[in-house]
């Protein structure tokens, strides 16, 4: 019972650590884009 609460957890946690990475590399590479226009 309690093992199965620990596991929502952990996967809550980790779809929240994976969607930040995502959020984290489109800000990135967006950033990117606006710095190779500013040049060109």
């Amino acid at each position: 019972m309690v093992a199965n609460i620990i596991d929502e957890r952990l996967k809550t946690y980790t779809t929240m650590i994976i969607e930040d990475e995502e959020h984290a590399r489109t800000r990135f590479i967006n950033k990117g884009l606006g710095q190779i226009k500013k040049i060109m």
